[in-house]
């Protein structure tokens, strides 16, 4: 695990390429334990009063999200800059007449459509991935209709470098916006030669940059396990690994 610069967008979506796979199988077969008992849970409560007559999945991956949110979406277009993430997702999913896959970054989709086009935007464990967090908020402000709900799950930004052990390394300083290069690892999986790309940024940065768009923030927060989940974990949760937010578009 190290910081690194000069990483760009191709080199980030070659390594979900890369990853896809191992990915559909960590979360289908359930050894990602967060994955389906705190983030879906998490997206479904943040998400329950939204309109979902128009609902975009920003950073869809292999489409298991996707999936929870078509049990409620009269439509729904889910995009991702990783081909092989489509691919996976497509295997599962494409037989559903209200679903939409594309394979596209956030601001190239954003700029090809009108604006207002959404009642709803969901970025599960996104945003922390992207390179420009301005151009991707910029891009779904414009997206999504005005009083419509953007929920999204994100690596908690004080906590996930303790969990990682990077707080205390000499490059790190929770101020600091971070690119950092690491392997993706799970409770139940801690052997992954595939590296993956994660920016920190302090929350004051999500914070500036939704209010820069409009977006005023109605929920936040820092789920927990609960007591029959805590004890599938090899190590007891002592603090909130992700942070979960709903945030309602202004003007």
């Amino acid at each position: 695990m190290h910081p690194i610069s000069g990483k760009s967008e191709e080199d980030i979506i070659q390594e979900w390429d890369r990853i896809a796979r191992q990915r559909a199988r960590q979360i289908q077969s359930g050894d990602d334990i967060s994955y389906h008992a705190i983030l879906l849970p998490c997206i479904s409560d943040l998400s329950s009063n939204g309109n979902f007559d128009s609902v975009i999945d920003l950073g869809c991956g292999v489409g298991f999200a996707t999936e929870q949110l078509l049990k409620r979406a009269n439509r729904i277009v889910a995009i991702d800059f990783s081909s092989e993430n489509i691919k996976i997702a497509g295997e599962r999913l494409s037989q559903h007449p209200n679903l939409s896959l594309i394979n596209s970054s956030i601001e190239q989709f954003a700029d090809a459509q009108p604006p207002n086009s959404f009642t709803l935007a969901v970025a599960n464990m996104m945003l922390m991935t992207t390179l420009s967090l301005d151009n991707v908020i910029y891009s779904i402000a414009r997206l999504l209709q005005r009083g419509g709900y953007f929920v999204f799950t994100i690596t908690h930004p004080w906590f996930w470098p303790q969990y990682w052990k990077y707080a205390d390394a000499d490059w790190f300083n929770y101020s600091d916006e971070i690119i950092i290069e690491a392997p993706l690892v799970i409770s139940l999986q801690s052997d992954n030669s595939f590296p993956t790309t994660h920016i920190h940024r302090p929350l004051q940065k999500y914070v500036d940059i939704l209010h820069k768009y409009d977006f005023v923030i109605d929920k936040i927060v820092e789920p927990m396990p609960s007591e029959e989940h805590q004890s599938l974990y090899p190590n007891p949760w002592k603090f909130p690994r992700f942070l979960g937010a709903r945030c309602i578009k202004g003007r």
